[in-house]
């Protein structure tokens, strides 16, 4: 998966893996700093295992940024469950409240 700042004109991330199975919403960013990876949850997420802290941006059903946080490790983070998707990254990433991303499926070979 690709992820797109549309508003910024910035690809975010190239080859993000899907987190679509239990463990991979649990395991997360663990062990793969630099990184980044987007989870369908509206259950918050923890950073427990982490070694440094990470960004977390909650986007709602049209893909705006509605919500964007640092969560240090060893936390908890939580959110208005009506957004079931965010993005995990590196807290260097820009992103502002408003922000237009795009989602765009891994390609085929």
């Amino acid at each position: 998966m690709k992820i797109i700042n549309r508003t910024k004109g910035e690809l975010v991330a190239d080859h993000v893996p899907d987190a679509n199975s239990l463990w991979t919403k649990t395991r997360g960013l663990i062990g793969r700093s630099g990184e980044s990876l987007v989870i369908k949850t509206r259950f918050g997420i923890h950073t427990f295992g982490m070694e440094a802290p990470i960004m977390v941006v909650v986007l709602d059903k049209k893909n705006t940024v509605r919500k964007i946080k640092i969560v240090k490790p060893k936390r908890i983070f939580l959110w208005n469950p009506h957004f079931s998707t965010i993005i995990e990254t590196n807290p260097n990433t820009h992103f502002s409240l408003g922000d237009k991303i795009e989602l765009l499926p891994a390609q085929k070979t």
